[in-house]
């Protein structure tokens, strides 16, 4: 027991899943917690399986929505036709009185306007230390208090390789009827801010660049979970719910009945066996995967062989009378179809019938081979291959 416990001890499992942000995702990178967490809280939640331009729209309420998207795939699905063109639906949404959490680690995820309205990319812009790494470390960062609708003294736990901002006055262009856009940073260190918040006519967009704080992983670490719980408190009214882009981790609508099985709980597992059995089912019956054999030709059978094979069950038999009574046979036949048979022939037949009269059947009948030999070459020498019909 004492063994079993130490090598345990060593034997311990550690693993770092890839960051998504996916609200179905139990791995150290999703946000499944955050679901649940929003449960233990009595805050309704509100899983989007649309692309989310479209998605907004669906939403109960007109405001008071908190939704979050994570995650370093396209802001807008890739079923929205043009991402360039729905900035402007989803800004329009936000300055009714929404809020919009996203989570990224490549600025690149933001549709091309908004990321020169929220975070124009520029030599301010330090990307993570390790982009393939999902945890390079923490560090703690102080909240900034000043403006930020957030407690003072707060912290965040962050990944201390991920990317940082330095925002430069941004260029939002003519201004729009009833929409102003004001930004601040709510959380950093010397290298840059890492939360930001952009107020938009009565809405905020707030714009993580982290990897690690609102995750499975990181979310119980520092004050994370009491800053997501200040932004929900703050964002969520008037029925509004909190609600997860979700189409953007493939789990959208059904678009066919093949989507909705794949859709089952586990359809993927089922699919996998399947095709192994299928593979296995094809090597097993595919001959031209077996060892390669040698081609052997076979041999018709002849007129020959047939003989062979008689000649040997009548030596086993002793029926030398037998064969030179079928050999004197087919030469009457011939001799009773001609007008004057030659003299020959009627004595190598008179000589067939004395020894099939005489019923001998010696053990080597060297005088019946004799005969029979004799008979052959007669009826070739005066009938040729002459048959009889």
């Amino acid at each position: 027991m004492i063994g079993l416990g130490l090598v345990g001890s060593r034997l311990a499992v550690s693993y770092r899943s890839p960051f998504t942000g996916c609200a179905r995702d139990r791995g150290t990178g999703g946000a499944l917690g955050i679901v649940r967490w929003a449960g233990r809280l009595k805050i309704p939640t509100e899983l989007l399986e649309a692309p989310l331009v479209e998605a907004l729209d669906t939403l109960q309420a007109s405001r008071g929505n908190c939704v979050i998207t994570a995650g370093d795939g396209p802001l807008t699905a890739p079923a929205a036709s043009e991402s360039a063109s729905a900035w402007p639906r989803i800004r329009a949404w936000v300055a009714r009185g929404n809020t919009l959490v996203v989570e990224t680690t490549s600025l690149f995820a933001l549709p091309e306007d908004a990321r020169a309205e929220l975070a124009p990319v520029d030599a301010a812009f330090a990307p993570s230390a390790d982009a393939s790494s999902f945890l390079v470390g923490e560090n703690e960062l102080r909240v900034v208090p000043s403006t930020a609708p957030l407690a003072s003294g707060e912290s965040m736990r962050v990944n201390a390789a991920g990317p940082r901002l330095v925002p430069r006055p941004p260029e939002v262009g003519p201004p729009q009827p009833g929409v102003t856009l004001k930004s601040c940073q709510l959380a950093g260190d010397e290298r840059g801010g890492v939360l930001f918040v952009y107020r938009i006519g009565a809405g905020s967009v707030y714009l993580l660049l982290d990897s690690y704080a609102w995750t499975n992983s990181g979310f119980d670490q520092g004050d994370n979970a009491r800053l997501l719980a200040d932004i929900t408190q703050r964002a969520i009214h008037d029925g509004g719910v909190l609600a997860f882009d979700e189409d953007s981790h493939g789990h959208g609508r059904a678009q066919s009945f093949l989507t909705f099985l794949a859709q089952l709980p586990g359809a993927s597992s089922f699919a996998w066996l399947a095709t192994v059995w299928l593979v296995l089912y094809a090597i097993g019956q595919n001959v031209r995967l077996k060892p390669a054999e040698p081609f052997h030709e076979k041999e018709r059978r002849t007129a020959r062989e047939y003989l062979d094979a008689v000649a040997q069950l009548y030596d086993r038999a002793r029926a030398a009378p037998l064969v030179v009574e079928a050999a004197a046979r087919r030469l009457r036949q011939l001799e009773r179809a001609t007008v004057e048979p030659p003299v020959a022939v009627r004595e190598v037949l008179q000589k067939a019938d004395a020894l099939v009269a005489a019923g001998e059947r010696p053990r080597i009948p060297r005088a019946a081979i004799h005969l029979v030999k004799q008979l052959i070459q007669t009826r070739k020498q005066y009938y040729g291959s002459r048959t009889i019909s």
